[in-house]
């Protein structure tokens, strides 16, 4: 539980200090710090495939005890937060390269409320 709340912390500064670099740096190709970026955006994708691979394996065991185990899990509003946050992070983290950053920005802001949600609920 201590190393799942403390990857949920790290993949919140991660991403936020990913998405606030591209934000800032428009050229892939800018500043001497992009290597950090790449850093950030890989721990960050770690941190987060681990996190979505264990709600998957906590899912397919509820599922083989009991099906009625595994419809609760998905009524609870805190476990659907921490699939949503992890999936639109893992989905929204590498999409950032286009010239339009409106869209991207609210997929961002959407994913980080989910984070701190997801943070809260750890």
């Amino acid at each position: 539980l201590m190393f799942d709340f403390f990857a949920s912390v790290f993949l919140l500064i991660g991403y936020r200090l990913s998405i606030e670099f591209v934000l800032n740096y428009e050229d892939e190709n800018g500043p001497l710090e992009y290597r950090d970026r790449n850093f950030l955006t890989i721990s960050t994708n770690g941190i987060a495939g681990y996190l979505l691979l264990k709600e998957i394996m906590t899912v397919i065991s509820l599922y083989l005890t009991s099906r009625t185990l595994g419809k609760r899990y998905f009524k609870a509003p805190f476990n659907l937060i921490d699939i949503a946050s992890v999936a639109l992070l893992l989905g929204s983290s590498n999409s950032f390269h286009s010239d339009s950053h409106d869209i991207e920005g609210f997929v961002a802001s959407f994913t980080m409320v989910l984070l701190w949600l997801r943070l809260m609920g750890a």
